[in-house]
C-alpha cells in the first residue's frame, strides 16, 4: 500500500474501501478518505507499486457546518465512502456516497494530472 500522508486507503469489515483501474500503462487508485478534507485521493502507478498522489476529487464534500467543523458538529466517520473510479470516452469519473448527507456525487474530469479540487477540473454531476 501506498505511503501517504492520509488515512487511506482503509480496510473495513475486511474489504479495502479503494478501486483500481487502468488507463493505457498506468493504474490509477482512488481511496476513502472519510471525513478528511481534501478528499478522494488519486494515486499512479505503473506497476502497482510506488504509488504517486496525482490529485484529490473534492476540496469539501458540502460547505456546512458539518464540514467546516462549525457549532460543534463534525464528520467524524462520515464523509466519503468507497468511490468508484472509471474511464470512459476521455473522461474519469468518480462516484461515491455520503451516508451522512443522504447522497450520491459523481465528479468528472478530462484531465487528472493536476493537484485542483472540484470546480477547478473535477466538475460535479447535480447531486441525486
Amino acid at each position: 500500500m501506498p505511503c501517504v500522508f492520509a488515512r487511506t486507503p482503509r480496510e473495513a469489515n475486511g474489504r479495502l474501501l479503494s478501486d483500481v483501474i487502468r488507463v493505457g500503462d498506468t493504474y490509477y487508485m482512488v481511496c476513502t478518505t472519510m471525513f478528511v478534507m481534501p478528499g478522494g485521493l488519486i494515486l499512479k502507478s505503473k506497476y502497482l507499486c510506488h504509488w504517486e498522489l496525482v490529485s484529490y476529487i473534492f476540496n469539501t464534500i458540502e460547505d456546512n457546518d458539518i464540514y467546516h467543523l462549525n457549532n460543534g458538529k463534525n464528520a467524524y466517520g462520515k464523509g466519503q465512502w468507497a468511490t468508484s473510479l472509471k474511464f470512459y470516452n476521455g473522461l474519469y469519473y468518480a462516484c461515491f456516497v455520503c451516508n451522512d448527507m443522504q447522497k450520491t456525487y459523481i465528479y468528472y474530469t478530462d484531465y487528472i494530472f493536476h493537484l485542483c479540487f472540484a470546480g477547478e477540473s473535477f466538475y460535479q454531476y447535480p447531486r441525486y
